[in-house]
């Protein structure tokens, strides 16, 4: 079972709704990235990929502490400052898909049988996950609504301990 501070940052990290620009580039790599940003790249690859983002900030929780957020539309990155690297990545807009299709707006059972190694749970949070929420590792969540439809895709790798 998770600790409530990493599900209350899970729940965080998914609210970014990391959104990037309709391209055709636009495409969901679970456990990787999505719209040409990949988890570990720094703010000068994301800038020189992107652009300038339509809004940039920092913000501060428990688990990462202070970091930076880029909205690029519907999509959200978050780095551990300028001189940081990528740790997430998330989708609230229907543009971005996997490879097969799935994204916002997918079925619950579509996840489960177009995205290889997803499990799906309703607690401690509505969704289906690639991976480990743990610190180290990487994941993918596809957050669900109560009928069972992605509403966010959220990729991310929390910290290591130190």
């Amino acid at each position: 079972m998770l600790p409530r501070r990493l599900i209350g940052h899970l729940l965080a990290l998914a609210a970014l709704g990391l959104a990037a620009p309709a391209t055709a580039g636009a495409v969901i790599v679970p456990q990787q990235g999505m719209a040409d940003v990949r988890l570990g790249m720094t703010y000068s690859q994301v800038r020189a990929e992107l652009g300038a983002p339509t809004r940039a900030y920092y913000a501060r929780d428990r688990v990462f502490g202070r970091y930076l957020l880029m909205r690029y539309g519907a999509i959200k990155i978050t780095l551990p400052g300028l001189s940081g690297r990528v740790t997430g990545i998330s989708t609230t807009g229907r543009v971005e898909r996997t490879a097969t299709g799935v994204g916002v707006g997918s079925p619950r059972s579509v996840v489960l049988a177009q995205v290889p190694g997803a499990r799906c749970r309703l607690i401690p949070v509505r969704g289906c996950l690639v991976g480990a929420i743990r610190p180290g590792r990487t994941f993918t969540l596809f957050l669900l609504s109560p009928r069972g439809f992605v509403t966010q895709v959220a990729i991310g790798r929390l910290p290591a301990p130190s």
